[in-house]
């Protein structure tokens, strides 16, 4: 049985998917199995996943219906072997000792039940798009924060025991469908850790979060109000028109805030490939 489930759910994927199974493949940490789940692509993702697994006996493929990103990170958990389980979407990439580090931080700390490292955002193919995102680093400042959606799940590792306390992801969320989960592990007591340094690289376009964030609001909205009815969430972070607003009014001061170069971007990527660009050229999504 191996020591670390990795969970890659798969949607019209064929363009990055090969290079995100390649970070998973290149990691210093070699007990791993990789469970992909094709949630029903329309283009050839599933193709390509089968010949991927066909080179390599710890990958496995699972072929879904489309029911989205809660229904196919639900297959990847059920088909899970191992007891420590970490999340790779995929189009996300890997440095190559993420394993190693996060392994190590679950092993070293049995209270700790999810933990997150910091992480590198990049704009597509262009170097000088990427920063780093630094994130709480105790359990009570990440619980502080986690309604902000500051802990994201695709670079999440959590253990078996996670899902069990808190539940499965929930279908019928069809937006930040992660964030509806971290909450309900919030609300069950679990503790928040994290690991030191990034570890991941996390694709997001700029003009991604300007187009969508009005339906992303809706949707954090109705998940902020769906937990309050039941008196589960603190006072503070109950959700309130005021609030929404002010969130909405701030957004592209935010995006340019967030999206400005960070000068320790560079450094990272010179310390883990070597070079101003995170990953090498050939692996580039």
């Amino acid at each position: 049985m191996p020591a670390l489930s990795v969970l890659m759910p798969a949607y019209n994927s064929i363009s990055t998917l090969e290079k995100a199974v390649a970070s998973v493949q290149w990691q210093t940490f070699k007990d791993w199995e990789l469970v992909i789940v094709d949630d029903g692509s329309s283009d050839d993702t599933l193709v390509l996943a089968r010949r991927l697994a066909s080179a390599d006996p710890r990958i496995r493929v699972i072929a879904a219906a489309h029911t989205g990103r809660g229904g196919a990170r639900n297959a990847a958990i059920e088909a899970a072997r191992a007891g420590l389980m970490i999340h790779c979407d995929s189009d996300d990439v890997y440095f190559p000792n993420a394993f190693e580090k996060v392994v190590a931080r679950m092993s070293g700390d049995d209270e700790v039940d999810l933990a997150g490292p910091d992480l590198v955002l990049y704009r597509s193919e262009r170097p000088r798009g990427w920063f780093v995102r630094d994130y709480p680093q105790t359990h009570e400042q990440i619980v502080d924060h986690i309604d902000k959606n500051i802990m994201l799940v695709r670079v999440c590792t959590h253990r078996r025991s996670a899902v069990e306390r808190a539940g499965m992801f929930n279908p019928e969320v069809a937006v930040l469908e992660d964030w509806e989960w971290l909450q309900r592990c919030r609300i069950a007591g679990l503790r928040f850790g994290s690991v030191p340094g990034p570890l991941f690289s996390y694709r997001h376009d700029l003009v991604r979060p300007l187009r969508s964030h009005l339906s992303h609001q809706r949707a954090v909205a109705g998940y902020r109000a769906r937990i309050a009815l039941h008196g589960q969430l603190p006072e503070g972070v109950r959700p309130g028109r005021m609030r929404e607003l002010f969130w909405l009014a701030r957004y592209p001061g935010h995006v340019v805030r967030d999206y400005f170069l960070h000068p320790s971007a560079r450094q990272v990527s010179r310390r883990e490939w070597g070079s101003d660009w995170p990953p090498p050229r050939s692996l580039l999504i």
